[in-house]
């Protein structure tokens, strides 16, 4: 898995490591960890997209259909997205 932003069709922003799988004749991927973004002034804010703590994993599979693009982050975007999930494990784990 490769971690890519996401451009739902309904707008939404997404950073995620994805899978894409066909599953039968339907296109499918699968977005792990699961964070939306936006920039509020110059800061950089990321939020889960999912309600993780109450779900069992870590992960969704969404129809490709849903998609309208995938892009990928800068590295030092990566990274941040890296390092929050690396933290928000630790606490889930505790």
């Amino acid at each position: 898995m490769t971690v890519q932003i996401v451009r739902l069709k309904e707008g939404v922003d997404v950073v995620s490591e994805i899978e894409f799988i066909k599953n039968g004749v339907y296109a499918e991927a699968q977005l792990t960890f699961p964070m939306m973004f936006e920039l509020r002034n110059t800061a950089l804010v990321l939020q889960q997209w999912l309600p993780l703590a109450v779900m069992e994993g870590n992960s969704v599979v969404i129809s490709r259909n849903e998609i309208l693009c995938v892009m990928e982050p800068n590295d030092n975007f990566r990274d941040y997205y890296e390092n929050t999930i690396s933290k928000l494990n630790s606490v889930r784990n505790k």
